[in-house]
């Protein structure tokens, strides 16, 4: 058995000690996704991890003082596991809240600190992405893209330079989170090849950029998609239509 299935296969539960997994949750079905979901990660980014520990939580309650973003989970960065909620919890919702939060575990022990467009970025992209590139659709992450849809129809997108600033733990995280999935997924995919080559290369550089600075990522993004369009605002308008005919 190589490294790879070593890693694959140790993927360890743990059940607090307050609360009992309800049917929904189960090693079985946590091991799959994590599995598929660091495959995925892992054939766009290349770097081996090894598994984390799941620990499932019975509810809310169970997340005392987090904020009210993490309704069905969260990553715990000094422990370095994945806390999910199941009680209440469909199955869906349950393989949703593996795969953000084994993205965020993913993208802290291999890339470190981020910023937080980008982090939850790639954590709503993957979600639902598989990086089909043959069958775009089957990586467009349906709720995500409704909410940026309902953003564009009442012009409520922010400009990119105050998205790259927001904080998502306000009045309405949804949303922002809906905006990063939208500006993550551009930089994944575009129908012309050329164009997503850039883009991904471009991913890549921001999450391995040895300034390790999340300023300096920002201003890289920003350097970088003016290459493209030298009026940001066109890149914008470009950006906001590509997600508008996802819909």
């Amino acid at each position: 058995m190589n490294l790879l299935n070593r890693w694959l296969c140790c993927l360890w539960l743990v059940i607090a000690p307050t609360a009992q997994a309800d049917e929904i949750c189960n090693l079985k079905r946590a091991e799959s996704i994590w599995n598929s979901t660091y495959l995925n990660l892992h054939s766009l980014f290349g770097a081996s991890l090894e598994s984390p520990s799941i620990i499932f939580l019975q509810d809310i309650t169970n997340l005392q003082s987090r904020s009210e973003v993490a309704t069905f989970g969260y990553y715990n960065k000094s422990s370095k596991t994945l806390n999910i909620i199941c009680n209440g919890n469909t199955t869906e919702w349950f393989e949703v809240a593996i795969r953000h939060e084994a993205t965020h575990y993913y993208l802290d022990q291999v890339f470190g600190e981020l910023p937080l467009w980008l982090n939850e970025g790639l954590a709503t992209y993957m979600e639902a992405g598989n990086l089909d590139d043959a069958h775009v659709n089957h990586n467009i992450n349906k709720p995500r893209l409704e909410e940026f849809i309902d953003m564009l129809k009442w012009n409520k997108v922010p400009p990119l330079l105050d998205l790259l600033r927001l904080d998502p733990y306000s009045k309405t995280p949804s949303q922002y989170y809906a905006a990063y999935w939208a500006l993550v997924f551009v930089l994944i995919h575009d129908e012309d090849k050329i164009v997503q080559k850039q883009r991904r290369q471009l991913l890549k550089d921001l999450l391995n950029n040895s300034e390790h600075d999340i300023n300096y990522i920002n201003r890289h993004l920003i350097d970088s998609l003016k290459k493209e369009s030298p009026d940001l605002a066109n890149w914008e308008l470009r950006w906001h239509r590509e997600i508008w005919d996802l819909h």
